[in-house]
């Protein structure tokens, strides 16, 4: 596996015998990826990093990022799934350099949680209750931001989308938002065992 890692370094760099090859230094990642190579793996998400970096308003090229931290985070690489987290939640909130985008939000989170991972879960089971609305830009992104049972306003906020939620008749966002919650309650989330509290109280 050096060996590969070694090439894959060659063509990522390039030099006196090597031409400079992205691509043909991918494929060497990939493979020792799928090996769950931990320098690989850090190559993949420094990659990842690299097409963050922000040109003039705008980051590099969002979609290469996404694409390298997903190969790392395939094998459970612990940064990219991180990685991937705050650019489905910058594309959920927008920011100056991220047009908002509902639809890409969810699709990140979708692939996080069926993934396992908790924090992503429960922002699906926000995003089912509230769905594709403009109020995502103040209300949604303090939960994201501010994600702390101890916030007394935190929890007023989260109580009254419980609420939007118990009296809410569309079952297909019921049961999404119930299955997402349950998903991260059972791994000890605070503010999901909340609304998944709620949904039992009022029989949902």
């Amino acid at each position: 596996m050096d060996k590969l890692y070694e090439l894959g370094m060659e063509y990522l760099s390039g030099g006196p015998d090597i031409a400079e090859d992205e691509s043909k230094a991918l494929e060497c990642f990939c493979v020792l990826a799928e090996k769950k190579y931990d320098p690989a793996l850090s190559i993949l998400y420094n990659l990842g990093c690299k097409y963050l970096i922000v040109k003039g308003e705008k980051y590099n090229d969002i979609n290469k990022a996404i694409e390298y931290f997903k190969i790392a985070a395939n094998q459970g690489y612990d940064k990219a799934i991180k990685g991937l987290y705050k650019i489905g939640i910058s594309y959920l909130t927008g920011d100056q350099r991220l047009k908002r985008n509902y639809n890409k939000a969810v699709e990140l989170l979708k692939y996080l949680a069926d993934h396992d991972y908790t924090n992503a879960q429960f922002c699906l089971g926000l995003c089912y209750l509230y769905g594709e609305i403009k109020e995502w830009n103040r209300v949604g992104a303090h939960f994201i931001k501010s994600k702390s049972s101890e916030c007394a306003d935190f929890i007023d906020r989260l109580y009254r989308l419980g609420v939007d939620f118990i009296n809410d008749d569309r079952t297909i966002v019921q049961s999404k938002a119930f299955e997402y919650f349950q998903s991260a309650a059972d791994k000890g989330d605070a503010n999901a065992q909340y609304c998944l509290g709620l949904c039992y109280l009022h029989g949902r």
